[in-house]
């Protein structure tokens, strides 16, 4: 895993996390709303959610939890090109995500 984000319904990042810090200059909440408008794009044009984006070395994972107050979306950037592992990625967060935003106040 490369990047982290966590946004919120209306498309605001709540959480970010880099493994390469300070890597780039990146506007984290520039390109979370891209995410997001993106993942909202989808879902009004197809009525279905992005579940990730494959670029020609990274792939983009989206998952999203409406079981929160608020309704988040997790996305996910890495170079692995194995399914299995983005899969894993998938339920490492299920099993993360209510100790995170606890601790950020979200839950």
């Amino acid at each position: 895993m490369d990047d982290l984000f966590i946004i919120n319904g209306a498309g605001l990042l709540l959480y970010n996390w880099h493994l390469k810090k300070g890597e780039g200059a990146t506007d984290d909440i520039l390109i979370s709303g891209f995410l997001a408008a993106l993942n909202s794009f989808a879902t009004i044009e197809r009525g279905e959610d992005i579940k990730s984006l494959k670029l020609k070395e990274t792939i983009i994972i989206f998952e999203r939890f409406n079981d929160f107050e608020q309704k988040l979306t997790f996305v996910v950037t890495t170079k692995n090109q194995s399914i299995a592992l983005q899969q894993s990625y998938v339920h490492i967060w299920n099993q993360m995500k209510k100790p995170i935003l606890y601790a950020r106040g979200l839950y």
